[in-house]
């Protein structure tokens, strides 16, 4: 099961710079998801840049609706 995680801004160059960043779980295999080498996205618009799959929808849908990149 793929699962949405919100990462706060804890995460790389965003420390302390109050830019939310999120992830994809995968519950099946005990880890995040990478796509083309990248694992954490600020917005949907990067995850999109990344993503090469066939149906992002099946992510997107998993982003809250409220969710967005500044606290």
């Amino acid at each position: 099961m793929k699962v949405f995680i919100d990462l706060g801004d804890q995460t790389g160059e965003n420390t302390g710079e109050g830019v939310k960043e999120f992830a994809f779980y995968d519950t099946g295999n005990d880890m995040f998801e990478s796509f083309n080498g990248i694992s954490t996205f600020e917005n949907k618009e990067e995850f999109l840049q990344f993503y090469s799959g066939n149906e992002p929808e099946r992510y997107l849908r998993l982003i809250p609706v409220n969710w967005n990149i500044k606290k």
